[in-house]
């Protein structure tokens, strides 16, 4: 059993991984166990050696994290998020629960490695149901308020969020701006009807 396990490495923003990489790299941990793509590569990237066990993250292939399913390789293994299907599948819900819908403004981490390949998907997805997504990017905590300005001045009708830690670090903000402003949302993790 290790002795020594650097926990919860995670941030709502990539800003400052690599330093807590570092450090988790420079107290010789035994294990690393984390989520969110941005700080399993900056751990991969501080050792290649340290064992990094990781929980819902998506496209671990396609972001250099694992090799492959089959044959992971390196020093990374853990859980992975089937984010297109699912984002997908939300917004059919999103549309099935609120018919009239059209505009859909969908918060999402742009600094977040897996952010293009999840917005392709979610705008197939949202072509196939006939809606239109507004990209609400953000690059820090410090864009919610532009974001959520951009939102009403588009007129979205409803909001998502991307399966992102950002968006989860700040669910409670998301939250209170759907409901204030009186948007039907759907949200990636229980968490956020916990805010409600």
């Amino acid at each position: 059993m290790p002795s020594n396990i650097g926990l919860r490495m995670e941030r709502s923003e990539a800003e400052g991984l690599p330093e807590l990489a570092a450090e988790l790299v420079r107290l010789n941990v035994d294990v690393i166990v984390t989520t969110g793509t941005p700080a399993v590569r900056a751990i991969k990237k501080a050792s290649a050696t340290i064992p990094i066990v990781f929980a819902a993250i998506s496209h671990p292939v396609e972001n250099g994290i694992v090799s492959s399913f089959a044959r992971p390789g390196g020093n990374a293994t853990g859980l992975t998020i089937l984010t297109e299907e699912l984002s997908g599948k939300r917004l059919e819900l999103l549309k099935e629960t609120v018919p009239t819908v059209t505009r859909i403004g969908a918060l999402s981490d742009l600094t977040n490695p897996t952010q293009p390949l999840e917005w392709k998907e979610l705008l197939a997805a949202a072509k196939g149901l006939g809606l239109k997504l507004q990209s609400l990017g953000l690059r820090s905590a410090n864009d919610f308020d532009g974001a959520f300005e951009a939102a009403l001045i588009k007129r979205a009708q409803a909001l998502m969020t991307l399966p992102q830690p950002l968006m989860v670090g700040h669910r409670k903000r998301i939250v209170e701006f759907a409901s204030k402003n009186k948007l039907p949302a759907i949200y990636p993790t229980p968490e956020f009807i916990d805010e409600e």
